[in-house]
């Protein structure tokens, strides 16, 4: 059995011990539905679509999910696994280790997270997790995120890292600090340490420029690729949960619909530009078409709005009646 072309990114929590200062997410108090569906339901909601999928699992910390290893174990049989993790829970990570194979373990994305690291003296069990894994045969790919103040320090980290084994791949900070839009906002000199630091064809190179778009090309989402949040719920990429709310249903209650076929990207700019380059090809629609994605989106966002205006509004009479 071969990893599928069928991806799902699945956020698996919120919690997270790490508090960076770039982090997407204000809030690390665990999801309130982590936990509402068993490993046995969510290896299920995956078998029973008949595919293989690739599961890219990241959070929060995978690693403080509950019973993180008993679901791998389970999701394994059939399918295979990426894991975003920060290396940090180093029980559960030689559970893991001992108890999964690696042939199913596609990567393991470990980020060094330098000064939040550093504060909680996280260094050396960094290291000597990263370099264990590496040696029982897991492919192990190690990133640092670019925050602007960490250019002072940056190559002095590589070097360290590099001197103890690890080879480090900067990634792009995206969000605003300052004041400024990041990446867009790196100097040219900032840019020129950025490409001297990243290893030959890396993908986050070409991510300096700033946010991706796919607008009007053709592109899987909702069919061989689909986001999952913490309690299940389906979209078709994560720049359709962002920007409109379009989901498909609970995908661990078998209650999403997946798309049949390609679908027209609607959105000015991609979330993620990872699932746009992956999943998008390079034929754009023609107008019409792209008009009629893009009503139907519209009239998608429409009907959500318009349930929970009812919803509320029964709610309200029923406590009247009350």
């Amino acid at each position: 059995m071969k990893a599928g072309a069928h991806k799902a990114y699945w956020k698996i929590n919120n919690a997270c011990n790490f508090r960076c200062k770039y982090c997407f997410f204000d809030n690390h108090r665990e999801h309130p539905q982590v936990g509402k569906h068993t490993a046995k339901e969510i290896t299920e909601a995956f078998d029973d679509t008949g595919v293989v999928w690739t599961i890219v699992i990241d959070g929060g910390e995978p690693f403080l999910y509950p019973g993180i290893v008993d679901l791998l174990t389970g999701l394994t049989n059939n399918h295979y696994v990426v894991l975003v993790t920060n290396l940090s829970r180093s029980a559960q990570i030689r559970e893991f280790s001992d108890r999964i194979p690696t042939e199913k373990v596609l990567r393991i994305g470990t980020s060094v997270h330098i000064e939040e690291r550093e504060r909680l003296g996280l260094v050396n069990s960094y290291i000597e997790n990263f370099l264990m894994l590496k040696e029982r045969g897991f492919s192990m790919y190690a990133t640092y995120v670019v925050f602007p103040p960490l250019f002072s320090r940056i190559e002095d980290d590589f070097e360290f890292f590099q001197s103890n084994g690890i080879i480090i791949s900067p990634v792009p900070f995206r969000g605003i600090y300052n004041g400024k839009q990041y990446p867009e906002s790196y100097s040219e000199k900032e840019k020129r340490i950025f490409r001297s630091l990243a290893p030959a064809g890396s993908v986050h190179v070409s991510l300096l420029k700033g946010r991706s778009s796919f607008k009007g090309r053709y592109c899987y989402a909702g069919s061989r690729l689909i986001d999952i949040n913490e309690g299940g719920l389906a979209s078709l990429c994560v720049s359709a949960l962002v920007y409109k709310q379009i989901t498909l249903g609970n995908f661990f209650s078998k209650e999403a619909t997946l798309l049949k076929q390609m679908r027209v990207c609607t959105f000015e700019y991609c979330s993620c530009a990872h699932e746009g380059l992956e999943f998008s090809i390079d034929k754009r629609a023609h107008f019409l078409r792209y008009l009629e994605e893009k009503v139907s989106d519209e009239w998608f966002c429409v009907k959500r709005k318009a349930n929970h205006v009812l919803g509320k509004y029964l709610y309200w009479r029923f406590r009247e009646r009350k």
